[in-house]
């Protein structure tokens, strides 16, 4: 009831400017005032509640994934789950890199990981997984791997708390938890990071800078909280992606 309270409260100046400007500013005759002011609260009333649904159904739906994904704490109810996830995750990417032909020749000499949102979380652990692997699977994987394209990622946020929760600098903090794409950029594959301002659960990836990464912005992701969704349908993404493979 909390989060819902604030939602609405943070909805007001919404509500104000609806108010205010709807059918622009016109006198009404005494008569004739009762009836269409109290049209126009229920109107925006409805108005706020559904933007007020779509706004807490993005926030679960997103953030909260987030959350139970990267909660630090070894017992809890999500820690099944993550395991499972990133399980599915490695051994499926890790298939990929291991295929061949008939002849037996790797088939892929080229592969570019696309992630979006929380996917973009997963594919981070997944390829920094697979790298330190790579001395006993002997797959090539920094090699092979030609792009990461991340878009509409929470990285860098997960990274600021995760540097507080240990109080210490945040990227030291990424590093000691042995993550090659964070100690040695010389495992980094060309990631790009495309972002919008209109996104909350986005931002450039400053945490992760250094050699490899650009963040780019998203001109056409434009929507406040469905900029989220909308790199799928822009072309900054394709191009990235199309250039990648």
């Amino acid at each position: 009831m909390r989060n819902k309270y604030n939602l609405t409260v943070g909805l007001g100046p919404l509500g104000k400017f609806i108010y205010t400007h709807w059918e622009g500013p016109r006198v009404l005759p005494a008569d004739e005032v009762a009836e269409p002011v109290l049209l126009r609260v229920w109107v925006l009333w409805v108005l706020l509640f559904a933007v007020s649904w779509f706004a807490r159904g993005f926030f679960v739906q997103f953030i909260g994934d987030v959350a139970a994904y990267v909660e630090p704490h070894r017992v809890d109810k999500f820690n099944d789950l993550r395991d499972r996830i990133k399980s599915c995750v490695f051994e499926t990417s890790e298939a990929i890199y291991r295929m061949t032909d008939s002849a037996g020749v790797l088939r892929y000499d080229r592969v570019a990981i696309v992630a979006h949102s929380l996917g973009s979380v997963i594919a981070y652990d997944t390829l920094n997984a697979l790298i330190r692997s790579d001395h006993a699977s002997k797959l090539e994987i920094t090699a092979r791997t030609t792009a990461l394209i991340t878009f509409g990622s929470p990285l860098d946020k997960i990274a600021y708390v995760f540097g507080l929760q240990r109080a210490t600098d945040t990227q030291d903090a990424l590093a000691a938890t042995v993550q090659p794409l964070i100690q040695d950029v010389r495992h980094r594959p060309t990631w790009i990071n495309i972002h919008s301002a209109n996104d909350i659960i986005s931002g450039g990836l400053d945490y992760y800078g250094g050699a490899g990464l650009t963040n780019v912005p998203d001109p056409d992701a434009t929507i406040p909280l469905a900029a989220h969704v909308e790199y799928w349908e822009n072309p900054t993404l394709w191009g990235y992606v199309v250039g990648a493979i």
